[in-house]
């Protein structure tokens, strides 16, 4: 359950899946016959042309970026580290190596915290989850994750115990990025989703 609610704070925190979200959504309202009287009247299938658009959003998630980084493996990747991280208190980043090479489900749970360790090294355990959270506010979030993992190496940046985020937050304005915001903040452009 941890892995699926680390889904659902993607969703509702990040711009670029929250945008995606709506989207997905806007189409399946379009298959529901409007008012609903009963859960019977509640199509099995989309119509053809919903179902066509629905996977053009969906590829979305799939598109490949810079060495062959997708969106799918920024937000699986994020969602299990997170898991491990959170069931196992005294996880250490050779620890989670281990764990990604033994049992990891799929090359999509691991590839994007890949990338970010030939960047960051060890520091990747730390800082991956909202380095991904970071891309994922931006039009192009494998081309960011990317431009954010090679600047924050290059910047020696660390995000400590304490959580010194401002200087991520300072690369990410820097960079150029086509920043379209947090989530909260997209929301004011399309209609509102369920989730909010």
């Amino acid at each position: 359950i941890t892995h699926e609610t680390t889904h659902y704070l993607q969703i509702i925190t990040t711009g670029f899946l929250y945008s995606l979200s709506v989207e997905i959504f806007e189409e399946i309202k379009r298959c529901l016959p409007l008012p609903l009287k009963s859960f019977a009247d509640i199509p099995t299938s989309a119509p053809d042309d919903v179902a066509v658009r629905l996977n053009k959003i969906l590829l979305r998630l799939d598109e490949f970026g810079p060495h062959d980084l997708t969106v799918r493996s920024l937000v699986e990747s994020a969602a299990f580290l997170v898991q491990k991280r959170t069931h196992w208190i005294n996880l250490t980043p050779a620890g989670y190596r281990e764990i990604l090479d033994h049992s990891c489900p799929s090359e999509e749970y691991r590839s994007a915290y890949d990338i970010a360790v030939h960047y960051l090294g060890d520091e990747a355990f730390d800082s991956y989850c909202f380095l991904s959270s970071l891309s994922l506010c931006t039009i192009n979030p494998t081309v960011t994750f990317l431009r954010l993992c090679e600047e924050a190496s290059t910047r020696q940046l660390r995000l400590g115990q304490n959580l010194d985020v401002r200087p991520y937050i300072d690369l990410l304005n820097r960079i150029n990025c086509n920043l379209i915001g947090t989530a909260a903040e997209v929301c004011s452009q399309f209609s509102i989703h369920p989730v909010y």
